[in-house]
Order: structure tokens, then sequence, then C-alpha cells
């Protein structure tokens, strides 16, 4: 009964590995015991000084009868197909296959007059050697075929395991990304939305208690801090909490993300982004060949990088670049902050270089050519199969804030 898990070309190349095995101890012993037997064959009945010269003929008449005998081997083989097989069902055939080898061979070695048949021993013995050599030759290549199918099985089923373990969690993070969506989108409406009408709500009670005598001015007061703390609520903490979970422009891509990032600093911040038209075809004007998570962490190491050239190195001026290296997305961060202090808590990148390194990716930190300040570079794997176009290249995208010169001012320190 043939395997289930067997496919068609599994079966074609378990086949081809029976008979190159049998082939192969074939050339051995087949072959090269032919001239041992030949002039074992020549001191038995006694010929004087056999040479090679002399037993050509016979050496290439013994290695014919082989061929033959493995011909007749090779074909019943196939025919019966052992390698579908097990047990007794097994041992049947290489019974059959040996017993039919030697039921050619004897009749062979007798008309080529190596003996007759009334020298019944030594029929026996020749029949008896021909079978237990074929059964061996074709039973150690059927051995060695079902060792290779168990090493491909198992092969296989570490690949199905590896598949699973990594399909449960692309699970995971599809189902961590869509509660961040959707998380974000109800902080984005239904809680906005609530605290415009709790806005509202206190307007109309400060209205009212304006027009009544004998009201306490510091409770007026009091609620239009109330109703100030509302709209900071609204327009700030909402917001961040929402561009944290899920930022602005994901489902558009990296690119688009990227941008937005940056355009959401004030006018006293320069900016500028730089992509090429390598990663323009990867994830630009609308393409989203990077997954969502890999998009994700790309946002999140800009915005960590930002966070700390702000908050840190009081940089006035930033650059973000995205580039193709190989399979990598490369994103390379600067600023003209005062550098990397010694004393600096890297925590934040130290997270986030966990994240990139089991995705086989890196964050690297440095000093920047270009503004003085800090050099973040995040390489992201993930981007094997991108084909560029014969395009002319993309010239440089971005904006930029607070002047055209992009002067970086005096570098005196470093961030982290």
């Amino acid at each position: 009964m043939s395997d289930p898990r067997l496919t068609d070309e599994d079966s074609r190349n378990d086949t081809r590995v029976l008979i190159g095995t049998v082939l192969l101890v074939f050339l051995v012993f087949g072959i090269g015991r032919a001239p041992q037997s030949s002039f074992q064959a020549a001191e038995i009945i006694g010929a004087p000084e056999p040479s090679w010269s002399s037993m050509l003929g016979d050496i290439g008449l013994r290695i014919l009868i082989n061929c033959v005998i493995l011909a007749v081997s090779l074909a019943i083989t196939l025919l019966i197909r052992p390698l579908q097989h097990r047990g007794i069902r097994l041992a049947m055939d290489l019974t059959v296959i040996s017993v039919s080898a030697a039921v050619v061979k004897v009749p062979l070695q007798v008309a080529f007059g190596y003996y007759s048949f009334n020298d019944w021993r030594t029929v026996l013995i020749d029949a008896g050697t021909v079978i237990i050599s074929v059964a061996a030759m074709i039973g150690w290549a059927v051995v060695h075929v079902l060792i290779r199918r168990r090493i491909r099985e198992q092969e296989r089923a570490s690949a199905r395991q590896t598949l699973l373990a990594s399909s449960a969690l692309d699970a995971l993070v599809t189902e961590e990304l869509r509660v961040r969506k959707d998380v974000a989108e109800g902080l984005h409406g239904t809680v906005q939305q609530n605290l415009v009408l709790l806005g509202v709500r206190v307007d109309a009670v400060t209205a009212k208690l304006a027009d009544v005598d004998g009201v306490d001015p510091d409770d007026l007061a009091e609620l239009a801090d109330i109703r100030r703390g509302l709209d900071v609520i609204r327009e700030t903490d909402v917001r961040t909490l929402g561009q944290l979970l899920y930022p602005v422009g994901l489902d558009l891509g990296a690119v688009a993300a990227l941008r937005l990032l940056l355009q959401r600093l004030p006018a006293t911040i320069a900016s500028s982004i730089t992509i090429s038209d390598a990663v323009l075809v990867l994830e630009g004007n609308g393409n989203t060949a990077l997954t969502l998570d890999r998009r994700l962490l790309l946002v999140r190491i800009a915005e960590e990088a930002l966070s700390n050239a702000l908050r840190h190195g009081r940089a006035s001026a930033v650059s973000l670049a995205l580039d193709l290296d190989d399979d990598s997305v490369v994103l390379t961060f600067d600023d003209d902050g005062f550098g990397i202090g010694p004393e600096a808590s890297l925590s934040g990148i130290a997270r986030l270089r966990e994240r990139l390194e089991p995705l086989g990716g890196t964050i690297r930190l440095g000093r920047s050519n270009s503004l003085g300040g800090t050099r973040l570079t995040a390489y992201l794997p993930g981007a094997s199969e991108v084909r560029l176009p014969a395009a002319n290249p993309v010239p440089q995208l971005g904006h930029k804030r607070r002047d055209d010169s992009f002067e970086a001012p005096t570098v005196v320190g470093g961030n982290a």
C-alpha cells in the first residue's frame, strides 16, 4: 500500500535514488568481481599462468552476464515496486527479484560453458550466490531510500511546524494591529465626540450661571479652566494616544506615515525627508509592499529618533531618509542636536533593537556628518522581492520648514 504522504514527484525521486544506488553497488561488486572470478576459474581448471591479455574475453563475458542480471533485476524491481511495501511483503518482493535473477543467470552460465546442469552442486552454489547478492543489493538500496524518505518527512514536518508557528505569529500581529486601529478610531471618533459634547454642556452651564446674580466669579473661572482642559485632552492627549496606537497614514504605506509624522512638527523645526526611487517602488505613491507590522516598526523608530532629538538634543533641524540596501529598508535619521551624551538613557532604542533583531535587523547610533548631531540608522529586512524599474531616478522629495538653507546651529553636545 502506497504512503499517502508521498507525492508523485517524491515517488519519482525515490525511484531514481533506488536505481542509482543499485547501479553504484553493481559497479563496485558486479563489475569489480568479474576479473577475480575469471582468474579464480582459470586457476581451478589449471590454466597455465593466466594473464590479463588472455583473460580479457572471459572477463568481458562475465561482465556482460552480470549486466543482463542487473537489467532483469531492475526491470522486475520497477514492475513490483518494493518501495511501496513493508514487512513480509517487502521480503517477498526481494525474494522474487533475486530468484528471478538466479533463474536467468544459471542458464546463461550453462550456455556459455561455465558449467552444466548435471553439476548440480555448482548450479546450487551459483544460484544461491546470485540470490543472496541481488537480495542484498536491492535490499540495501531500499533501506537507503527509506532512510532518505524518513529524513525528508522529518524536514517537512519541521518546516510545517515552523510555518504554523509563523502563521500563528502573523495572526497575532494582525489581530494586534486590528485592535490598535479599532482603538485609535474609537479615540478619534467616539471619545473625541464625547469630549466635544461635554465641552458644549460646560459652555451652556457657564453661560447660564453667568446670567445668575450672586454666582462666585471663581466658580465661573473654574468652569472655564475645565473647558480649556477638555480641549487640551481632546486636541492633544487623545490625538497623541491615537497616533501612538496606530499612526496616521499607516494604511497608505510607510512613506506616507513618515511624511505625516514630520509634517506635524512646529514651524520652528526644520525638517526634510528623502525617499529613494527603490523605496518608492516598494512603499511610495500608494504602494504597500511591507507588512503593516514592519511599517509600524519603521514609524516607531522614526518617532523615537525624533523624540530623542527634540527632548534631549534640543535639535532645531532634522532629516529623514529611506533607502534600500540589498533586501533591507534603511532608515537614516539625522539631527543637529547635542549628540549622544555619556549618561544618555537608550531604553527606547534598546526596546526597538529587541524588536528588530528577531527580524534580522539592527539599529546603529553615531555622529551625523550632515547636521552635526546624532545619526540613527535602522536596517529592516523584508524587501527582497523589490524589482526596480529602468526609469529615471526620483529626485529628493520632502518638505522644509523655517528656511530653505537648512543651516544647523553650532553643535555643543549630544542627545540620546
